[in-house]
């Protein structure tokens, strides 16, 4: 009776060792953090700088059309005909989008 007992224990034990290696594997996938910002006001042909690193020219305003730059602490510098309109410092949070308006 006490080796039935024991036998049985083990076999459960064996049972579930073997059975927990066969499950199935799941993990995060997470997306890459991006921010946004989006021109408004006289921006056709702006062009902005970020951080002196990124420049490109403003082709298309409005908040559906949004630029795509990594979260975080950012001077945003943005020049007409060779001079600057507007200088500012943004902190952008991941997947927040953020409106600059050119006068």
């Amino acid at each position: 009776m006490k080796y039935m007992k024991i036998i049985g224990i083990s076999l459960m034990v064996s049972l579930m060792a073997l059975t927990s290696g066969c499950g199935y594997k799941e993990g995060v996938k997470t997306q890459e953090r991006t921010a946004y910002l989006y021109f408004t006001g006289n921006a056709k042909g702006a062009e902005v700088s970020i951080d002196d690193t990124m420049t490109f020219t403003v082709e298309k305003t409005g908040v559906n059309e949004q630029y795509k730059v990594a979260p975080g602490k950012h001077i945003i510098i943005v020049t007409q005909d060779g001079a600057i309109v507007v200088k500012r410092e943004l902190l952008l949070g991941d997947g927040i989008a953020r409106e600059i308006n050119i006068p």
